[in-house]
């Protein structure tokens, strides 16, 4: 199987992950709305003959966390208008992502990896010295852009398919690989690793392009992922005339003023870290108006699961009370959430055994020349639900850090990253799954 990293093809990877990326790049979309991205992954899948799953057959409906129809029923029309046929659009039946499945020769381990697909809300830069610019592949979508590296996730996702299903009669076992759309503010992770992809399954790969390391730099094991959850608050109270009944009034704006002051005290834990942030608020008609409506827009972190369920249940409650005080009825509704994770100890060994036996590390070497067995996230990600389910079931799970040098932090709109770390990254995977599956030689 390795003679497909042979320098000349290795050389027609590289050209083709890179195509990938800036396609993906050029056109971005936001989680839940990813039907021209989930398209065209459809179309090289069946280019090759991959067999694929989609919609309602991959995922949990009950755990669709954070849709907006409105802006989905848009995306579609928007795909179509690109050129994405109309049939294949009805078929998603409102839901992006699909899974792939590669099936080995012979019986084995069920291998599950997952890449990402949503860009976030940002106008990127339009600064000429940045490669996005110069290639001429910046986002043609305004408002939206990929400055999380998810372009990369699904070129490296889509290269690595190929590679497996050339050499599926070398393989033992299943392979089934998930690309998952609205990883950003974690609403899709549960409703896929809930929704079938990861029964039977052995082993769960996952894994992060930058991220604090730089090209060359390999994480085999992350850790210190907080456990969250998202949450929106609207108050609901009465509108009055400012000036002629304010006292008639029931001010909702003043119920969310004091929710927002009060949530930022919560934060205290000795346990442990612990993070809340009101992201954005929204309230009021006019100035001479007693606002009859606010929204808050929150986020609540932990260390552990059970630090984070302690602080939301106490932002749910000063929330509430916040309402009270002033009249107002309050509606919460879960927007996204994710569990704490960390990598298993004896994978991270494994796939540590698989990456020297194939001489991946060391000094000399381009690919990798720092190996880090362990290293702290210290962020959230949905892929954590996957991590979890599976675990809970007896497998193993690994979320890999894969360097790469970036322009910009992450979720800036200046964001690009080093594309010689895309064939880094699937050479990891493809070294891993070898050993994971027994590939025969």
């Amino acid at each position: 199987m390795e003679d497909f990293f042979s320098n000349i093809v290795e050389s027609q990877l590289k050209e083709e992950l890179i195509a990938l990326r800036r396609e993906f790049h050029k056109f971005p979309e936001l989680g839940w709305q990813e039907f021209y991205t989930t398209g065209k992954i459809m179309e090289y899948l069946e280019a090759i003959g991959i067999p694929f799953l989609y919609g309602k057959d991959i995922i949990n409906r009950g755990f669709c966390w954070g849709r907006n129809e409105t802006a989905i029923k848009q995306a579609e029309q928007v795909a179509v208008q690109r050129g994405m046929d109309v049939e294949r659009i009805k078929k998603m039946e409102h839901v992006t992502g699909l899974e792939a499945i590669i099936e080995g020769k012979k019986e084995g381990p069920v291998v599950v990896l997952r890449f990402d697909m949503d860009g976030l809300p940002e106008e990127e830069s339009s600064r000429e010295e940045r490669i996005p610019n110069k290639e001429n592949f910046c986002s043609n979508n305004k408002g939206c852009m990929h400055a999380c590296g998810h372009d990369g996730h699904m070129a490296i996702g889509l290269v690595l398919s190929k590679i497996l299903w050339q050499n599926r009669e070398k393989l033992c076992g299943t392979i089934r690989i998930v690309f998952q759309p609205a990883e950003e503010g974690v609403r899709a992770g549960k409703a896929f690793a809930t929704g079938g992809v990861l029964k039977g399954a052995d082993y769960f790969l996952s894994g992060h392009l930058g991220m604090g390391n730089q090209t060359g730099e390999l994480v085999l094991g992350t850790y210190g992922f907080l456990a969250t959850t998202k949450l929106d608050a609207e108050f609901i109270g009465v509108s009055a005339h400012a000036g002629a009944s304010p006292e008639r009034g029931k001010n909702a704006l003043l119920a969310a003023c004091s929710a927002v002051l009060a949530l930022e005290t919560l934060c205290q834990d000795s346990r442990g870290v612990s993070r809340i942030n009101v992201g954005t608020m929204e309230a009021g008609s006019g100035r001479n108006v007693i606002a009859d409506h606010a929204l808050i827009r929150l986020e609540t972190r932990g260390e552990t699961t059970e630090i984070e369920e302690e602080l939301h249940a106490k932002a749910v409650a000063c929330v509430k009370g916040a309402a009270a005080m002033y009249g107002c009825r309050c509606q919460l509704k879960t927007q996204g959430g994710a569990p704490e994770a960390k990598s298993d100890k004896a994978l991270i060994q494994r796939a540590k055994y698989a990456l020297m036996k194939e001489q991946l590390v060391g000094k000399e070497q381009a690919l990798i020349h720092t190996l880090y067995e362990e290293k702290p996230f210290q962020g959230s990600e949905d892929a954590s639900y996957f991590m979890k389910e599976i675990q809970k079931n007896g497998g193993q799970a690994l979320y890999l850090g894969i360097g790469s040098n970036i322009t910009a932090p992450h979720h800036n709109i200046a964001f690009d990253f080093d594309e010689n770390s895309l064939f880094t990254g699937v050479k990891v995977y493809f070294t891993i799954v070898k050993e994971l599956m027994k590939a025969e030689e």
